[in-house]
């Protein structure tokens, strides 16, 4: 909007004055569809991003479950080795009250002590597989509080 006032005097009339107001108004009549192309571009981010979120939850979930069953199933290898390292440990201690004895030779002794250190080598290694993956399942769960973490 638009407005004039001004005092005008010609040489032959000093008391002649001009008023003038003005309006503009701009009404689009034909915007080439630009803002229904603006609502579709948005709706069509906004299905994107819930697409993204979904994916990404899916991907969350499917560590959670990968890393739980991994855990679970490393806590059942645990007892496994556990059972191993006594049964090689009593194989061990019969050989060598075998060897004592003069009943059992040299050779049966040495593979049951190469048993002997092959379950304890395994039960080492399952024990720190066990934490890791227990470590990598608190993870996945956003929990990394060392009470969490289960000792085997």
């Amino acid at each position: 909007m638009c407005g004039e006032y001004r005092g005008i005097q010609p040489d032959w009339c000093t008391s002649s004055r001009s008023r003038s107001v003005g309006l503009q108004l701009t009404v689009p009549i034909f915007e080439g569809f630009a803002r229904e192309s603006l609502v579709r571009a948005a709706e069509t981010d906004v299905k994107q991003r819930e697409n993204d979120l979904a994916e990404k939850t899916l991907e969350v979930s499917t560590d959670v479950w990968s890393n739980y069953h991994s855990f679970k199933s490393q806590a059942q290898y645990l007892v496994v080795t556990q059972e191993l390292l006594a049964t090689a440990l009593k194989s061990y201690n019969i050989a060598q009250g075998r060897y004592k004895a003069g009943v059992g030779s040299i050779v049966e002794l040495l593979n049951a002590q190469t048993a002997l250190a092959n379950a304890r080598q395994q039960r080492v290694k399952s024990m720190a597989d066990y934490r890791s993956l227990a470590i990598r399942f608190a993870a996945s769960l956003g929990r990394l509080d060392s009470s969490l973490l289960p000792s085997p």
